[in-house]
């Protein structure tokens, strides 16, 4: 899942025209690739968040862009990175957790992902600097954000559930029980109900992969 570290560039074959964005954690890296190669090998069902989706690309010969928010606003709509890096917070302020986690854009599904949620688009949020440059041997786009960033994959040979995104779905998912309360906005509502889509297959897929071992 997630990290305040980013993908060390020594990672990837070829070179970004921005500069690499600190901080990293190589030994994460490291670790991180390893496990992927192995899960795949063993058909595990892997399910792979924010720097968990790049990390995918990266270990499948992948390449990423290191900061893809540089040329926001003047030659980008979308900016990709925490929305509360836009907020100037007062003195004791703290950051607001729906704002910064809360859905800003649409992606268009494919695929499984399509399957998954029953619907061709989804709102989703956004809290990355790096993201898919070329896309890593035997990775299938399945979610894409109207400026053309690559925000879902899927692993084609994975027999189980191999599905990487690279926004947070996590966010709000709670016991089932309290899944059934309002979470303030309709948007954040609808955000946090249909990301649960994607832990019930994830789940589901688990269980299959435990009964056939």
């Amino acid at each position: 899942t997630g990290s305040p570290s980013n993908i060390h560039p020594d990672s990837y074959p070829t070179p970004t025209k921005a500069d690499p964005l600190p901080p990293f954690d190589k030994q994460r890296d490291a670790t991180s690739f390893a496990v992927i190669r192995a899960a795949i090998e063993l058909n595990m069902p892997i399910f792979a968040i924010c720097r968990g989706l790049q990390e995918v690309n990266v270990a499948l010969g992948g390449t990423l862009f290191s900061d893809v928010t540089i040329g926001w606003p003047e030659s980008k709509d979308i900016y990709h990175g925490y929305p509360t890096d836009l907020v100037k917070l007062r003195k004791g302020e703290k950051e607001d957790q729906d704002l910064k986690f809360g859905p800003v854009h649409s992606v268009e599904l494919t695929g499984e992902l399509k399957t998954i949620f029953g619907q061709k688009q989804i709102e989703i949020n956004s809290c990355h600097y790096q993201s898919i440059d070329e896309l890593g041997k035997g990775l299938v786009v399945e979610a894409t954000a109207p400026d053309g960033i690559i925000e879902a994959v899927r692993i084609e040979r994975s027999r189980h559930f191999g599905i990487a995104v690279q926004w947070h779905p996590e966010y709000r998912q709670w016991p089932a029980e309290q899944l059934q309360q309002s979470f303030g906005t309709l948007e954040m509502n609808d955000f946090v109900r249909t990301s649960n889509k994607l832990f019930v297959a994830f789940g589901e897929a688990c269980r299959e992969y435990q009964r056939n071992k």
